[in-house]
């Protein structure tokens, strides 16, 4: 099959890598559709941790071309399926506290794509656990964004859900931050800032806002003034400046959620006097929380309230021996998420 494969020191390949053989309890995919995270760039960029020679990909969605003899009969050949990229037993102590995503057996350190060969590939294997069926209100392709949703969910668990009249900023116009964006509009929340530098981000995101998000405003970071204090702030950058950032325009009681992944070992300096005088809350968010099955039926009700527009958006398919230019597009802001369409 052809694969997409990162080698350290050699970058991203397109190969010719054998079938995944299927354990018992494991189900093959064959995989119709698979999105670049902005995770994947971070390995590209090796600021992030991975498996050599590991196939990328975490985000798929696809058909059940096979299952492993343990496999439950609720689901066999032909269902259509999205992938869930980790492992969770459900029996060591961190699962067991509700927190999956730090499983001793899997979690964060099981994710396909990162230590274990993932989808950017015809197919793609994994414990029958991390496969969900398509609902058959949500379109297919749009079943794609399940995985972020299942990120989204869980911070937006931690938030507790902010009061009508919150002030929100969301930092990065990539796809996490206009998926943020699209979530608190369809909930109700009027007043949001969106900050981007890269121009054609900010370009996207001042389209989605013109033709969906009305009233949501898109601003460079340097625009923001600095005596500007939001209530809510999501950090989708990726960087340990947009963290600092982030905290100084905290209003009291303002809550930070930092989900954007800034690189391990990055410091910031606080004063965490304001902590305790503005009662501040700052919470992290990595990945999904027993919340994928909450992500597919947000990600469902969004669908169908019009706001999950690939064109809209800034999501464009290519095929796989075209990664090099989907990469670069993504690096230059000219799109917010790639997607490899496994049948071009």
């Amino acid at each position: 099959m052809m694969a997409l494969q990162f080698q350290r020191h050699r970058g991203l390949q397109l190969v010719n890598r054998a079938i995944p053989t299927v354990a018992d309890d494991q189900i093959l995919m064959r995989v119709d559709y698979a999105g670049v995270c902005g995770s994947d760039l971070h390995i590209l960029q090796e600021t992030s941790r991975y498996s050599d020679r590991v196939i990328l990909g975490h985000e798929a969605v696809g058909h059940v071309a096979c299952c492993g003899i343990q496999v439950p009969e609720c689901l066999g050949p032909e269902d259509a399926v999205v992938l869930h990229p980790q492992f969770a037993c459900g029996e060591c102590p961190r699962c067991r506290k509700g927190q999956p995503n730090f499983c001793e057996k899997g979690g964060y350190l099981s994710t396909l794509g990162y230590w274990r060969d993932g989808c950017f590939a015809e197919y793609c294997a994994a414990h029958h656990s991390q496969f969900y069926p398509v609902p058959p209100q949500l379109p297919f392709q749009t079943a794609l964004l399940s995985e972020p949703f299942n990120c989204i969910m869980n911070g937006w668990k931690k938030l507790q859900n902010p009061i009508g009249e919150s002030r929100i900023l969301i930092m990065g116009a990539g796809i996490f931050g206009l998926l943020w964006a699209s979530l608190f509009h369809a909930k109700g929340y009027r007043d949001v800032v969106i900050t981007e530098p890269q121009l054609g981000r900010k370009q996207i995101a001042t389209r989605l806002c013109e033709r969906k998000l009305v009233g949501y405003r898109v601003k460079q970071p340097d625009d923001l003034d600095a005596t500007e204090r939001f209530d809510v702030i999501i950090e989708c950058c990726g960087t340990a400046q947009a963290v600092a950032d982030a905290y100084r325009h905290l209003d009291v009681c303002g809550r930070l959620l930092v989900f954007g992944g800034p690189p391990k070992h990055s410091k910031i300096t606080i004063d965490p006097s304001e902590l305790l005088f503005k009662e501040l809350t700052v919470c992290g968010s990595v990945i999904g929380q027993n919340t994928f099955r909450d992500g597919i039926s947000m990600l469902c009700e969004l669908s169908v309230l019009g706001y999950i527009d690939f064109d809209r958006l800034g999501i464009q398919a290519f095929s796989l021996k075209d990664f090099a230019t989907a990469v670069r597009m993504l690096e230059q802001g000219l799109i917010s998420k790639a997607i490899f369409d496994l049948h071009r």
